[in-house]
């Protein structure tokens, strides 16, 4: 055996020592097993090694050589061609995980792991320092307690998709079981798309007890004048309007750090759910909403789902009376004072009321202009709507008289009047009765 390809450890090495001091006469057999803490006979097996090899004797005899459960060098040619194929921007794992499910190689993550570092197809990424101490908040006990809620624009389709290059992904995660309750692709996280999502997921899951979310501008009216006093319909937004009337709370956090669940999410969506896409072949919003509910979110609370602590659920269904009006709760409201005409502007559109309504309509009264999801526009006051008709073209003003027209056209009356009294010459007036 070569010295040269042996390296030993200090624990070896001192043990090599006692051995050779036992050997010279120093320490009895008894006294080396003491130190050793081993038995007479360990100690007389290892006096025989260390005469015939000497300290090296006491290294493994498979030390310096590869071991027999290392990956046959073809079989790694092939894992690493699959990866250059198929899965060249993966990270281990999700590579780990397609090589079992897709190709049949079962191997560890980290010989996966080791085979990509090896070959430069994943760099390593370097440990992080804390600069400063946080702690974990506890997870809530029922599912429904709280769901965290955001959205995320990103390439998710890779620059297949024509309309919108840059799509958003709205989701909402059970804070106790840190599951997907609902998500679906649309083109933004404005009002509109937010009410969508949110009725539809009250359709399917119930009212949650409270929504956890940022402070984007659709969630919180973030700039309001401190010097001025504002009615509580004044200083909420839409959607915190919404939630008022369904009796869900709604809480905004002050930083990202403190819905930590939800930006975890991204990571793990941006980094999944763009490839799995890929692999499918989806290039529409349709598709990708149809495979996010059937297969991705399905496949992706039953590995990372946790059982809540307790088991009831604080999602409320909905009544009948709430389905019904689901579609006045969820849609853009808007004030309008009514004018003198009976007419109403909304988005440069101009709308006449007609004359028979549901309620007495007076002057200045304030109409609430209400855009529904599907488009529909509808005017209501006092909870009920008004029957109106638009207007192809605004209303022509009446023309305002001023006092130089006034004195014109009453020279023009006092000269008609002078003409009518004219007598032509000739013309015999009887002043008094004629005598018979």
């Amino acid at each position: 055996m070569e010295s040269k390809n042996i390296i030993m450890s200090s624990k070896e090495l001192d043990k090599g020592a006692i051995i050779k001091e036992c050997l010279s006469g120093k320490y009895t057999n008894k006294e080396a097993g003491e130190l050793l803490d081993v038995s007479d006979r360990q100690i007389r097996r290892l006096k025989g090694i260390v005469k015939k090899f000497g300290i090296m004797g006491l290294a493994h005899k498979l030390r310096g050589k590869p071991s027999n459960k290392k990956m046959p060098k073809d079989v790694e040619e092939t894992i690493v061609d699959i990866i250059l194929d198929k899965y060249w921007d993966f990270n281990p794992t999700h590579i780990w995980e397609k090589l079992a499910e897709q190709h049949n190689l079962f191997y560890s993550v980290e010989t996966i792991r080791q085979i990509m570092i090896t070959h430069e197809i994943w760099i390593p990424k370097s440990r992080k320092k804390n600069k400063e101490h946080r702690l974990w908040r506890e997870r809530k006990d029922h599912k429904g307690e709280m769901v965290q809620y955001d959205g995320s624009y990103d390439d998710w389709f890779e620059g297949r998709l024509i309309t919108n290059k840059l799509s958003c992904l709205l989701a909402g995660i059970d804070d106790a079981m840190g599951e997907i309750t609902y998500a679906k692709f649309d083109t933004d996280e404005g009002v509109i798309p937010t009410m969508k999502f949110w009725m539809e997921y009250c359709i399917l899951n119930g009212k949650p007890h409270l929504i956890y979310l940022d402070k984007h501008t659709t969630y919180k009216k973030n700039n309001l004048n401190q010097y001025k006093i504002f009615t509580k319909e004044e200083e909420r937004t839409q959607f915190q309007l919404a939630c008022d009337t369904l009796d869900i709370k709604v809480l905004n956090a002050h930083s990202p750090q403190a819905k930590g669940r939800i930006e975890r999410l991204w990571g793990t969506l941006q980094n999944r759910l763009i490839k799995e896409m890929r692999l499918n072949n989806i290039n529409t919003i349709e598709e990708a909403n149809k495979f996010l509910m059937e297969t991705f979110v399905p496949w992706f609370n039953k590995k990372y789902g946790v059982k809540p602590k307790e088991k009831t659920d604080f999602h409320r269904e909905l009544t009948a009376a709430q389905i019904k009006k689901l579609p006045q709760i969820f849609c853009a409201k808007e004030k309008r004072v009514l004018s003198n005409d009976f007419t109403i502007q909304h988005n440069k559109i101009f709308y006449q009321l007609l004359k028979k309504q549901p309620c007495l309509l007076y002057r200045k009264a304030k109409i609430t202009v209400e855009q529904h999801l599907n488009g529909e526009i509808k005017l209501s006051l006092k909870d009920k709507y008004l029957n109106f008709e638009i207007l192809n073209a605004r209303p022509a003003p009446k023309k305002k008289i001023t006092m130089s027209e006034i004195k014109s056209k009453m020279r023009i009356n006092a000269s008609e009047n002078k003409k009518s009294f004219y007598i032509p010459r000739n013309t015999k007036i009887f002043s008094k009765s004629p005598k018979h």
